[in-house]
């Protein structure tokens, strides 16, 4: 009973930083409609997306620190999961910083990129990716 309990309070935790995942997203979008800058507001959306992740990955991280044994990165696992969820998730920052290299690899791919749930998903992964990288090993 005590597991459901903490899975229930876990699920709640996510629906109220959701929710005000999406709040601070309409202020920061009412910001840059006012500036007219949106450049700003990719930044700032990657940055609370990749927070975001980061928390969901905090658990793994905790789990780790209790263990004995040296800190480790698992650079495999950063390279081939956490670079192109990254390159996803901060696309439409690519685009209008105008990036010229990374642009010519993509155009074809410019129409799935550009999805912002395609770019939540990248972002929330990347973090989440980052913070279960770490482990501690054994010697």
């Amino acid at each position: 009973m005590k597991k459901y309990l903490k899975l229930v309070a876990i699920a709640i935790s996510l629906f109220v930083a959701l929710c005000g995942i999406g709040y601070l997203f309409n202020i920061i979008q009412n910001f840059a409609k006012s500036t007219g800058d949106p450049i700003g507001v990719y930044k700032l959306d990657g940055l609370i997306l990749f927070l975001f992740g980061m928390a969901l990955g905090f658990y793994s991280f905790y789990k780790e620190r209790k263990k004995e044994g040296v800190w480790k990165v698992n650079i495999k696992r950063l390279i081939i999961l956490g670079l192109p969820s990254l390159f996803v998730g901060s696309f439409i920052f690519i685009y209008y910083v105008n990036v010229r290299v990374l642009l010519d690899l993509t155009d074809a791919l410019a129409p799935f990129l550009s999805n912002s749930l395609i770019q939540f998903i990248g972002m929330v992964f990347s973090g989440f990716v980052l913070m279960t990288s770490f482990y501690k090993k054994v010697e």
